[in-house]
């Protein structure tokens, strides 16, 4: 287990004589664990052990959930946090960026092109950036429907079928999306991976949306996610989880940064291609360590378990091998 605790100096009062008495301390631990399960539950014991402790001298007032937030390179690293916290009947919700689906997979991606496309024919805008992302020429301005001899990449191929083939009623986007999943030939395990969670984020979007009507409609599930009405969590009170991304400009007394294992943060796509991909990955990490006002925690698994049942073993991130001991 690795876990560095020294003192952070922040300056309160921009004006003052004596800078040494606007010196307040702080805590700053990096912490591995076992598996996810048990990174969880550590955030978990460690959030309740500081809101128990009701005050501190590093803190300005009552130490409260919402002075929390944890952090993570994408949110599908909050699922087993979300389930404990449930269980543990603790306060939280999710810093949202407004709209729809934000999907992390290159696959998924293409998807939600794809559909914009099909709901919108005339949306010039997201039927060039679908052709960049496919390698198709657009001169021609093809239909949709036309273009899937096209398309070089199989697995693209694949789910523009699925967007052509969805009905207009979506009554078949749950069977078709789980005959995805199950025929996913991928081999990079980190693009696997993160295809599946984007899937299961769709289909608990549909599920939320389809529950809540009997008069269901592609067009209708679409405008529902970007108002924000697929999503189960509405309130705004307690610890805020959120993305690197969703948090910049805003600051927590206490902050944790949980998945902090190398090809998660920095993202394997990043690792992979290097360069400007890198840099904002640092960038990231960045904003990230500054969101602290006092008390940062960052952790991470030794190993993660993959959606399909394997585990893959990870490192701590290699922007923090300088606090390796």
């Amino acid at each position: 287990m690795i876990k560095i605790r020294f003192i952070c100096c922040k300056k309160n009062i921009p004006d003052v004589e004596n800078f040494a008495e606007t010196v307040k301390k702080g805590i700053f631990e990096i912490k591995g664990f076992e598996d996810e399960g048990d990174e969880v539950q550590w955030i978990i014991n460690k959030i309740t052990s500081l809101v128990s402790l009701k005050v501190h001298g590093d803190i300005e007032g009552e130490i409260s959930y919402e002075k929390i937030a944890v952090l993570a390179r994408n949110k599908y690293f909050f699922n087993q946090l979300e389930a404990q916290l449930v269980e543990s009947n603790l306060p939280f919700y999710y810093k949202m960026t407004p709209g729809t689906i934000r999907f992390e997979s290159d696959l998924m991606k293409t998807f939600d092109l794809g559909l914009r496309v099909r709901l919108n024919p005339q949306d010039i805008l997201h039927k060039q950036r679908l052709f960049n992302r496919l390698k198709i020429e657009g001169n021609n301005n093809p239909d949709l429907k036309n273009i899937t001899s096209l398309i070089s990449d199989q697995s693209l191929k694949e789910v523009i079928i699925l967007v052509l083939s969805l009905n207009d009623d979506g009554s078949n986007l749950k069977r078709s999306f789980e005959n995805l999943k199950d025929n996913i030939n991928i081999e990079d395990e980190n693009e696997k991976s993160m295809i599946i969670n984007d899937i299961n984020e769709i289909l608990k979007h549909w599920h939320n949306y389809a529950s809540k009507t009997d008069n269901k409609s592609l067009h209708q599930f679409k405008n529902a996610m970007a108002l924000g009405q697929t999503h189960p969590l509405a309130q705004h009170s307690g610890i805020t989880l959120s993305t690197v991304h969703t948090m910049k400009g805003q600051e927590f007394d206490i902050v944790f940064i949980m998945g902090m294992d190398d090809e998660t943060f920095p993202d394997y796509r990043a690792v992979r291609n290097g360069g400007i991909e890198m840099t904002q990955e640092k960038n990231n990490l960045y904003v990230a360590f500054t969101r602290a006002k006092r008390f940062l925690y960052v952790t991470y698994p030794k190993k993660r378990m993959m959606p399909w049942g394997d585990y893959k073993m990870r490192r701590l991130s290699r922007f923090l091998d300088v606090f390796k001991v």
